[in-house]
């Protein structure tokens, strides 16, 4: 009977425990992710200016498709 009551108590502790692992991962997944939007944005406005002022951009279009797990797909199609 002692031992069902201690795991009672012992149990919440350890929900409690995993929720707070699972939040903290989360964050951290989370704020990667919000870093790789923010380069994929600032490297998309750097290719569109450097596009318009008459540079060739191929290089940074392949480095941006790469970041973002695009591999060799075509610009247009994206």
């Amino acid at each position: 009977m002692q031992n069902s009551a201690f795991l009672r108590v012992i149990s919440p502790t350890k929900e409690i425990a995993v929720t707070s692992d699972n939040d903290d991962e989360l964050a951290v997944l989370t704020r990667e992710i919000a870093d790789k939007v923010t380069y994929v944005q600032s490297q998309t406005i750097l290719i569109e200016v450097l596009e318009r002022d008459g540079h060739d951009v191929s290089d940074y279009e392949r480095a941006s498709q790469r970041a973002v797990g695009l591999g060799n797909t075509d610009r247009a199609a994206v």
